[in-house]
């Protein structure tokens, strides 16, 4: 029964260890990831651009001059309502 036990703890440290290791990594790299994002200026999604004119804010406009799909630019999707299906 102590052999299991000691088995079990061993496979249990070995494990956070494995994720400390794991989680020293992505921490690493997060500052390179950030660096990546702010670069991104420009982004197409749904024939529409948006364009980053301010770390916090974006502004969107048809590309090539008029939207392919819709008249508005796509939102965010709004989170779904508590118990029932969203509406179309």
């Amino acid at each position: 029964m102590q052999q299991l036990f000691r088995r079990a703890n061993e496979s249990l440290y070995s494990d956070l260890d494995n994720y400390a290791t794991a989680l020293r990594q992505i921490v690493s790299a997060l500052p390179e990831a950030r660096a990546l994002c702010e670069q991104v200026q420009r982004v197409e999604y749904g024939g529409w651009q948006y364009h980053k004119t301010r770390p916090d804010t974006l502004s969107a406009r048809p590309v090539n001059g008029r939207s392919t799909d819709r008249q508005r630019p796509p939102s965010r999707p709004r989170p779904a309502r508590e118990g029932g299906l969203r509406r179309p």
